[in-house]
């Protein structure tokens, strides 16, 4: 049973190797700019934190779908429910994406990353800053554009880490973004 099975095992994966489309596209760097939305939400005994517009610069490396991103973003200021208090905040992301074949120019995006998360507080006695980290779940829809450029719409959330107790007034933020790639190849087989 044992040898039938290592058998059909390595049937299964040859079949699976004539499909893969690894290599056949080579790797590729991307990079691009972007501006989001980005609304944080804080426990309800906290003042609310007004949505932020963010600027956000993307660089890349890609492979056959598969790519390895870090976006670095900041914001304007925005203001908070406490009167005189406002903040900014500064994000940077390292992260991994799938990005699917492409059909009639659109794809889709899936991307996890490690996210870390700065504010800065204005009007606040001394200006102090409160960092986060945590973790960032997104997905977008994209489109080819020409050769060597895409658009993409991007819904993300980021999950601050349960055990970082110095913020622990911030349960997390909501992004949405509108991107322009620059490199990488159609991924359309």
């Amino acid at each position: 049973m044992n040898r039938k099975f290592r058998i059909l095992f390595a049937m299964g994966l040859a079949i699976v190797s004539t499909q893969s489309y690894a290599g056949r596209q080579g790797i590729h760097f991307l990079y691009g700019g972007g501006l989001s939305v980005a609304a944080p939400q804080v426990k309800s005994n906290i003042a609310s934190h007004d949505p932020t517009a963010v600027g956000e610069i993307v660089l890349g490396v890609e492979e056959d779908g598969w790519a390895a991103e870090y976006t670095a973003m900041k914001s304007l200021d925005a203001g908070t429910g406490a009167s005189g208090i406002d903040y900014n905040t500064t994000v940077s992301v390292v992260s991994l994406a799938y990005r699917t074949v492409e059909k009639n120019n659109r794809y889709y995006k899936y991307k996890f990353g490690k996210m870390d998360q700065d504010f800065d507080y204005i009007g606040a006695g001394s200006s102090p800053t409160v960092t986060t980290s945590g973790n960032l779940y997104s997905f977008a829809v994209g489109f080819r554009m020409a050769q060597t450029e895409r658009l993409e719409i991007e819904y993300g959330y980021y999950a601050r880490k349960k055990e970082n107790t110095t913020t622990s007034f911030l349960t997390g933020t909501h992004m949405l973004t509108l991107r322009y790639l620059f490199g990488g190849v159609p991924f359309d087989y």
